[in-house]
């Protein structure tokens, strides 16, 4: 004791060296490391656990560096070899920390690589299926919300994404379009823009029919008129349905041209979207073939798949969620389900996502799951909701299993799981003013004044009402292979879909501006929309009001 209490400058140095050392032993013996060795002395507040094989973290260093920029404290852990392990210690670190988030980095089933013995995987957890398994599902549910959930009540705490890969390029890749995504949008209107396509649900002619006016009330009653919307239906019957033979390239085009999200709903499979059946042919939409189609260089889309299997990680190859975030020109981030899903839970899922979406205050996508999700089981209190009131109303009559509503809720928490980075930030738009006239005559011009938080491009469009068809779609009771007939089915398509009819666009400065809009002299009269939009490299204002041309 004697000896500590006169300790000569080098003896000081000496010991703390040790006890860092020491600690930096302790932590790696735990598992735990970070790109700066996990800021464990208190200079950044730890939010984010990121389970990583120690194969793909020097790899993830830009990600490291890119989140700790922006205030984020990140914890690395390499992953356990069995699921129950690895909650164990993400609670742990859950109890030390005040953590939001959890990254996975690694197929949930994989191969070695560069001749290691070791898999470079993070398990995947299973929960076992009540609901889906009368239609057909396996026994279990392969989910990541295992890891999110902190209590055993199956309702996630965290915001958790997984990076599915299984090498270090495909990591690059995919971490390289995160930071593309943020750093350097590129300009145009994909952030104002959201594409659907509704597959046929494979659930009967009654169902099929019902999930294209689903798709449209979700189109009118969700998605705000200020955000341009394009629906594209496998249905021949529907006038939102193109010449059958071209839908997969239309499919892969409302992929490319960019948007906010691209939504599927329908039927599918591991490695693919249902096909487009018709009396004569039946025709493909997307599978994993199609890989280097994809090209959203505009503006990647957040990619949802609410159809089965899709998001099946746990496949032996690769599902389709999988191939489509690992493709340098495809989406950012994919949200599918991994086995077999059902139309009432994901309408409710879908639903609250696009009411935290376009209401919440949800500033990543982690954020905006993880509160759909716990909405979709504990409904927001003292607010009225037509919306799911009606969904509930009509599932408590037409589905199958009525009388487990709430255990299919819960189950597909379960199964939806997001493919991608739940740091991401979402692109948030603000308001713009607009004063329109409340008339106009057919041949003149009229004058928009408004007010902007922005300075950047200013484009103002009139399109017809989107809650109308500006046509009367042709009768299609019987379908016939003519050259007539599906040149018809592409016209109407075209039609449904791009109602914009006059358009001017100018620079302007934030704050007060005027433009000028010719109304063309050929339309007929009725209600229309005026949209606008402005943009610059960071940020985006929308704004819309209706007019009347007579």
């Amino acid at each position: 004791m004697i000896l500590y209490k006169r300790t000569f400058p080098f003896q000081k140095v000496f010991r703390r060296v040790a006890s860092v050392i020491l600690h930096v032993l302790a932590l790696l013996l735990t598992g735990v490391q970070s790109g700066q060795a996990a800021e464990t002395f208190g200079k950044i507040r730890i939010d984010t656990i990121v389970v990583c094989p120690a194969i793909f973290q020097h790899e993830m260093q830009r990600w490291i560096a890119h989140r700790e920029s922006q205030g984020h404290g990140i914890v690395m852990v390499q992953p356990s070899k069995t699921a129950f392990d690895l909650q164990i210690r993400i609670r742990q670190l859950a109890k030390k920390y005040p953590v939001r988030y959890l990254v996975l980095v690694g197929d949930c089933y994989g191969r070695p690589l560069y001749r290691s013995q070791s898999l470079p995987i993070v398990p995947s957890g299973q929960v076992k299926a009540k609901v889906n398994v009368k239609f057909g599902s396996e026994s279990m549910i392969c989910t990541d919300n295992l890891y999110a959930d902190l209590d055993d009540d199956l309702i996630p705490e965290l915001a958790v994404g997984r990076l599915s890969v299984d090498s270090n390029a495909e990591l690059r890749t995919v971490v390289g379009k995160i930071l593309e995504y943020e750093k350097n949008p590129p300009p145009g209107p994909w952030r104002s823009k959201i594409n659907l396509v509704a597959g046929v649900g494979g659930f009967g002619t009654v169902t099929d029919r019902v999930i294209e006016t689903a798709a449209r009330q979700l189109i009118l009653r969700g998605i705000p008129r200020e955000f341009e919307t394009k629906l594209t239906c496998a249905s021949w019957r529907s006038p939102y349905c193109p010449d059958p033979r071209y839908f997969h390239d239309v499919t892969v085009n409302s992929l490319n041209e960019g948007c906010l999200f691209w939504v599927y709903f329908g039927h599918g499979h591991i490695h693919r979207l249902d096909y487009v059946e018709t009396p004569v042919s039946r025709f493909q939409i997307l599978d994993v073939t199609h890989k280097q189609k994809l090209r959203a260089h505009r503006g990647m889309p957040i990619a949802m798949l609410l159809a089965c299997y899709t998001g099946a990680m746990d496949s032996l190859d690769d599902c389709l969620a999988e191939e489509m975030l690992e493709a340098e020109g495809g989406p950012v981030a994919v949200f599918a389900g991994s086995r077999v899903t059902m139309p009432y839970a994901m309408s409710i899922l879908s639903h609250e996502m696009l009411v935290e979406l376009f209401s919440g205050d949800s500033q990543t996508l982690g954020d905006l799951i993880l509160r759909s999700k716990r909405n979709m089981i504990e409904p927001r209190q003292n607010e009225r909701d037509p919306t799911r009131a009606a969904i509930e109303g009509l599932a408590g009559i037409l589905s199958p299993t009525r009388d487990l509503l709430a255990e299919e809720r819960l189950e597909h928490v379960q199964l939806f799981n997001l493919l991608g980075d739940p740091l991401l930030k979402l692109p948030k738009s603000s308001s713009l003013h607009l004063d329109v006239p409340p008339n106009a005559s057919l041949g003149h011009t009229i004058q928009i004044t408004g007010s902007s938080p922005l300075s950047g491009k200013l484009s103002i469009e009139l399109n017809y009402d989107r809650a109308k068809l500006p046509f009367k779609p042709q009768d299609r009771k019987e379908f016939e292979w003519t050259t007539e007939f599906l040149a018809r089915l592409q016209l109407e398509y075209l039609s449904a879909n791009y109602k914009t009819v006059a358009a001017h666009s100018k620079e302007i400065e934030g704050g007060e501006f005027t433009i000028s809009l010719a109304i063309p002299a050929h339309l007929k009269k009725g209600k229309f929309q005026v949209r606008a939009l402005l943009e610059n490299q960071q940020a985006f204002a929308v704004g819309c009001s209706d007019i009347r041309i007579r």
